[in-house]
């Protein structure tokens, strides 16, 4: 999602605005390579991105999930024995 959001191709000079399509995806000497294309162009391209890149994305994708389920966040009370059904034995 990353890399559908920040990689465009140029043309003339200028980004092009479209997204574009992920192709493929392979992990070659300790980066994932990612072969991307632009319908709307035909231009095909690839972009490397190290583990360690990719690590820091995931951290920062958890962080600020975990940041917004808390701003939100209720905790259930805890339940009264009486309320706990069982089966008798």
């Amino acid at each position: 999602m990353h890399v559908e959001a920040t990689e465009r191709h140029i043309i003339r000079t200028r980004r092009c605005r479209h997204v574009p399509w992920i192709e493929d995806v392979e992990l070659a000497h300790g980066a994932y390579r990612f072969g991307l294309s632009c319908w709307w162009h035909k231009a095909t391209w690839t972009k490397d991105v190290t583990v360690a890149e990719s690590a820091t994305l995931v951290r920062e994708f958890v962080e600020q999930a975990l940041a917004a389920a808390q701003a939100g966040a209720v905790v259930p009370a805890p339940r009264s024995p009486a309320s706990v059904t069982a089966l008798p034995a």
